[in-house]
Parts: C-alpha cells; structure tokens; sequence
C-alpha cells in the first residue's frame, strides 16, 4: 500500500534526523507561534478555512501551480482563507521544510506543518520552524498519540490530531486533542468519501473539541454541505490544481 511506503519514507528520514542529533534540540527559533485553535474560533462571516501548499500527491501526480510558498501563501491569505497548510513531505507529495520558511516570509496566517510524523524527533525538528500548529495522524502514531501531543505543546505548537474511524477520534479525545481533522480519505485505499466527516462528527459533537474537515473537498458546494459537521476545512488538491487560486478560494471561503 503506498501508505506503508510514505511511513517507511518518514522513518528513514526521521532515523537520519535523530542521527544528526535532532532529538535533542530545542526550540529555540524566536518565532512567537500564532494560534490555529484561536484563528478557526473567530472566524465567524466566512468558512474557515486552511488552505494547502502541495506540490504533487499520490493520486493526481503534479498538480498544476507551480507557484513558490511565498507567493502563494501570499494569495492564499488575500483570498480569505484562515491558515495556511504546508505539506513538507518530499518523495511523494514534493514538499519540504524549507516551504514553511518561504511561506511565513509572506504571512501571519497560522501555519500547519502537514507530513506524516512517527518520531518525536520530527516534532523538536517543526518546533525549530516558524509553523504554529502540526499534524499528527492517529492512526500512525498509535499509541504515541499522548505523547506527541504533550511534546508539540511544550514546543508551543498545537496539535492537529487526523482521525479516520470513531475509534480513533475517542482515541484522539482521550489523548488530550483539542483540534481534531477527520480525514475523508481511507489511507489504506486513498479512497475519499466526504460522509465521512458527518459520520464522525456526530458521534463526538459533545466532546468540546473544533472540527476540520479533510480532503475529498472538490467544490462550494461540498463546503455547503459539510459546514454544519465541522469547524474548519483543509483544502490542497482542488486548489493547487484550480487555474486561479484566489478566485477558487473565495468560492470555498464565501459558500
């Protein structure tokens, strides 16, 4: 399965990270974090929503911009949306973590840095970036999950816990999250299904947690019939592959 090939990646990667002593860095960056929790919460006349720096996925190859970070978390943030996601994974969606440097030049916006995390090492690694927030999949850190959310909170960034079944958001919850993203894509198939968000949100609408709904989300209309199951919504490929970033976002920010 090519998750199992993307994880292998990340743990390469990471082993190197550790033996380069990642592990036991600090963050000592300078950079004040701004919050995502907080960015979502005020956004009250639009649809919150993260918009996606990616340059190539899995299931659709390249994608059509080929803009810098900067400039296009420059249009992103003209365009509404309430934070940037920067997706660093190099081999298979042509990311790395130079991008959240490019993007922070050019916004305040929060920033997610997206890959796919295993070891905590990567997580001291984002704390030395100028992200604010991180992503954490649940159904790859397992029983980690504590763990890595407690650490990513004493590097001041906030934890975007992604969950893909009921089991693993009461997981997620039990964990500590407070922000949680409910993929609509199956990893194991990368088959998406934006019922997906509906299904899980209701099941944990008194958990007091903010909800982001993730990927699948192709059109204003999607966006429409999702708002009232979540908080927030994280859109990449669809605006990566629009042929006009701004005006496409609009169409999700303003549905």
């Amino acid at each position: 399965m090519i998750i199992d090939d993307i994880i292998n990646e990340a743990g390469i990667r990471a082993s190197a990270l550790k033996e380069s002593g990642g592990k036991e860095r600090e963050n000592d960056s300078g950079y004040k974090p701004v919050s995502l929790k907080s960015a979502i919460k005020k956004c009250s006349d639009k649809n919150a929503v993260i918009a996606e720096i990616k340059y190539r996925s899995p299931a659709e190859g390249n994608l059509k911009t080929t803009l810098a970070p900067g400039s296009i978390a420059k249009v992103y943030e003209s365009g509404g949306c309430t934070a940037i996601s920067v997706l660093t994974e190099s081999t298979y969606f042509g990311g790395n973590l130079e991008n959240i440097n490019l993007a922070r030049i050019s916004t305040r916006l929060p920033i997610l840095r997206k890959d796919f995390i295993v070891d905590e090492a990567q997580i001291i690694e984002t704390g030395k970036t100028p992200a604010d927030a991180l992503l954490l999949i649940a159904g790859v850190v397992k029983e980690n999950l504590k763990d890595y959310i407690a650490l990513s909170e004493s590097l001041s960034l906030e934890a975007l816990v992604e969950v893909h079944t009921v089991k693993e958001a009461e997981e997620a919850i039990k964990s500590g999250a407070e922000l949680i993203g409910i993929n609509n894509r199956d990893l194991k198939t990368m088959k998406t299904d934006i019922s997906k968000t509906a299904e899980i949100s209701c099941l944990i609408q008194d958990a007091g947690v903010l909800k982001v709904s993730e990927s699948g989300i192709k059109t204003p209309e999607d966006v429409i019939k999702l708002k009232k199951h979540c908080d927030a919504f994280l859109i990449g490929t669809s605006l990566m592959n629009s042929d006009s970033l701004k005006s496409t976002l609009e169409g999700f920010v303003f549905a």
